[in-house]
């Protein structure tokens, strides 16, 4: 593309579209697309580059500044030109996408200048002619539509907590620092006028060479601490250090030299030291759920802080040995509770045996908690879990309210929260929470995957496609991710690109519920052998283990088999098997548009799920 002198480019042509940089604005034909600034501008980077690609790195200088943003920032960006130029993404027109590479335009682009003809529909003759011209003399100025989603902002009040450094003599006790990190994190985050990062985004700081200033950036933030933990002979050294984000220059510092006995003390007096730094307002009740002291025995919490940091049975093993040591650590209940309620998910398929069993794990040692310590929002959240998953909408709703009162910047509280909101289809509420737990953790896969789950419910299938894949980005790998992929891709008729990602989870999926989405996801795809194969195999673990009614009428659509959907749905709405929640609310939702599951006869099933209504 040659380009003309800058003093006498007034604009480009894109195919029938016309980008006027004279005015800051967008026409096809008469009619004028409204687009928000960042993406008018995100327009023009890709017009003076065309043909070229233009890498992602490239978009964020031009863009941001420089400043870092996510890889979801950049596709959602990408996504609203999408929208405003109403591209197909499984048929684009107007903007590729280069995986791995980058973004280009794909029609010629012709730049303009005040000399260069206009089309024969945008001629003033022809405008003026139907009354058009005069429509357009009485604009002036520059409108930003509300499709612009807000400029990247430094979160006020805001904090990233390196982490701490092991200086530990003994390998052994590399737990210390781990742990003590993760419940400095655990106390800041009950403070409702901070914002904190979450530790999951944190991980990837460990160890590194980046400035003070940089990490800032990359995160939102305007402060950094960081820190060291040496832990020898039952004496504990904790050095901590809150630093400008901008500038890099030191904001308050402390050395702790202390019996381990006293750690307690000293985790409460970081967290209120930020907070006074910060001149973060706190409550009364939020300094005392800071400073109660969670054990009497520093062996039951050299175990809980080993557990934080381990999964499965090396948890199960790790949590129980701090309980058995101190009966009343209310701590420890709500982080057993909590991870169990990832267990009553995995289960999808499960018969009411084993639901129930999880159930009662989770009803115990959350209630348990409580009991010792009302505060904890993690421990509200799990028994809201259990309401919900068993159809008790209104008490549930209540009880999540109480557990982000208490823990108002725990993501983990913000997913659960968001995760029951999107069961329910109150999904702009559901995607709000979704958002902000994206924002406080932002380097966190799972909590895109449910983000990405969010739109694709919504509908919002551009969206949801473009989370996936910055989910991918970030090193997602399980069954999960490459099916909600999958299945997008599918609803936005891009047939290569689902069969490409659905056929790496068929590797990775290990259990019936899973077969039954991505047969669907293929039957979405018009790919009716490949569901069928699916099917098959469902069938075939079927006959080895029992499998729910929900799990089979999401099987018998995905064949195209609605009698048969429709008798199992009967058998499963009556029985709600808790397990059984995915499968149900997805009928529900259907985000498929499937007309089928419009009928009245599905509606009026999944109308009675909820006990409330």
């Amino acid at each position: 593309m040659t380009m003309p002198e800058k003093s006498s480019l007034s604009g480009y042509r894109i195919d029938d579209i016309t980008l006027d940089v004279d005015r800051c604005r967008v026409t096809r034909g008469d009619a004028r697309i409204q687009v928000g600034k960042l993406t008018y501008e995100l327009l023009v980077i890709l017009a003076e580059a065309a043909p070229r690609v233009v890498t992602q790195e490239e978009l964020v200088e031009r863009l941001w500044g420089g400043r870092f943003v996510s890889p979801e920032t950049v596709k959602q960006r990408v996504m609203l030109l999408r929208q405003a130029l109403s591209d197909d993404a499984g048929r684009p027109r107007y903007l590729e996408v280069l995986r791995g590479q980058g973004y280009r335009l794909i029609p010629d682009v012709e730049p303009l200048t005040a000399d260069t003809p206009s089309p024969i529909w945008q001629r003033p003759a022809l405008l003026a002619s139907v009354g058009v011209l005069a429509g357009i003399a009485v604009v002036s100025g520059i409108y930003w539509s509300n499709l612009d989603i807000a400029d990247v902002r430094v979160l006020p009040n805001s904090i990233a907590v390196l982490p701490f450094e092991n200086l530990s003599p003994d390998p052994n006790h590399a737990y210390f620092a781990a742990g003590i990190h993760d419940e400095i994190l655990n106390h800041l985050v009950k403070l409702s006028a901070l914002n904190v990062i979450a530790r999951t985004s944190m991980r990837k700081y460990a160890n590194t060479e980046k400035s003070i200033p940089e990490i800032a950036r990359e995160l939102n933030v305007e402060t950094v601490m960081e820190g060291s933990v040496r832990y020898d002979a039952g004496r504990i050294r904790i050095t901590t250090q809150l630093n400008d984000g901008f500038t890099g220059a030191h904001i308050w510092s402390e050395t702790y030299i202390r019996d381990f006995d006293d750690i307690f003390a000293i985790e409460s007096d970081v967290a209120m030291n930020v907070a006074n730094a910060l001149e973060a307002e706190f409550s009364l009740e939020e300094k005392a759920s800071i400073e109660k002291i969670p054990t009497q025995f520093p062996a039951a919490y050299g175990f809980y802080l080993r557990a934080l940091v381990a999964d499965g049975t090396t948890f199960d093993f790790l949590i129980d040995q701090a309980i058995a040591i101190d009966p009343d650590f209310a701590l420890a209940y709500a982080e057993k509770a909590y991870r169990k309620t990832f267990d009553l998910f995995g289960a999808g398929g499960a018969g009411p045996d084993e639901a129930s069993e999880l159930e009662r794990t989770i009803r115990s040692n959350a209630q348990q908690a409580l009991d010792l310590d009302p505060t904890l929002g993690t421990a509200q959240a799990s028994l809201a879990v259990l309401l919900y998953v068993n159809w008790r909408g209104v008490e549930a709703e209540r009880a999540f309210q109480r557990a982000v009162a208490s823990s108002p910047n725990d993501v983990n509280v913000l997913l659960m929260y968001g995760r029951f909101k999107r069961f329910r289809g109150e999904h702009d509420e559901c995607i709000q929470l979704m958002q902000r737990a994206v924002e406080l953790d932002p380097y966190n896969a799972s909590s895109l995957i449910q983000l990405a789950q969010s739109y694709k419910e919504a509908g919002n299938w551009v969206a949801a496609a473009a989370t996936y894949e910055s989910a991918i980005d970030l090193g997602a790998t399980g069954v999960r991710v490459f099916t909600g992929a999958g299945t997008v891709q599918a609803l936005l008729d891009d047939s290569a690109e689902a069969v490409r990602l659905l056929r790496i989870a068929e590797g990775l999926a290990q259990n019936v519920f899973r077969f039954a989405q991505i047969a669907h996801a293929y039957a979405i795809s018009g790919r009716s052998d490949d569901a069928g194969r699916l099917f098959k195999q469902f069938k075939q673990a079927a006959s080895e283990s029992p499998v729910s009614d929900a799990v089979w009428s999401w099987a018998y659509i995905a064949m195209g088999d609605y009698e048969r959907a429709l008798q199992r749905l009967e058998s499963a709405v009556q029985n709600r098997v808790p397990t059984d929640m995915i499968a149900l609310t997805a009928i529900e939702a259907n985000p498929w548009r499937d007309p089928e599951l419009e009928r009245p006869e599905f509606r009026e099933l999944v109308s009675r799920l909820w006990d409330d209504e």
